[in-house]
């Protein structure tokens, strides 16, 4: 089982340093307001790792079983009713699998996020898949540089 912190650092790696419940819509607390809370600290903004499935439940560190929330969504959190924690948790679930279920394509306004369709890939008796790449970008006229 690996730790919640190399966990946290491979999720920071692969969605950014966000705070899923912000990025979700669930809570934010702009930072002009929580700079005005009494106690307030810079650490209040770092991120931490949220098991989606308690501890205490049998949810284990892992990635599919975690969240990043910032440290005081994160402490709020688990100040809330069993019921309101499940309702977030589930929530955080669905933001996971919607950014998840997203590709990018590359245009000249540059990366546009578009949502990946599900590919049914039954029957196929392949070990490995070739999935085409194109060029999207005009040609360019002659005389300009490629």
């Amino acid at each position: 089982m690996s730790s919640n912190k190399s966990i946290r650092d491979r999720m920071i790696e692969k969605y950014g340093k966000i705070c899923m419940m912000e990025e979700a819509g669930i809570r934010k607390i702009p930072i002009e307001e929580r700079r005005r809370l009494k106690g307030y600290k810079k650490i209040d903004d770092t991120i931490t790792y949220h098991h989606l499935r308690p501890k205490s439940k049998g949810g284990q560190a892992t990635e599919e079983n975690g969240a990043l929330l910032k440290w005081y969504n994160h402490q709020w959190l688990e100040q809330q009713p069993i019921a309101t924690r499940e309702y977030i948790n589930n929530q955080l679930k669905k933001f996971k699998a919607k950014i998840n279920g997203m590709i990018m394509l590359s245009t000249q306004k540059g990366f546009e996020v578009v949502e990946q369709t599900s590919m049914d890939l039954d029957g196929f008796n392949s070990e490995f898949y070739i999935i085409p790449v194109y060029d999207n970008l005009p040609e360019k006229e002659e005389g300009e540089e490629k």
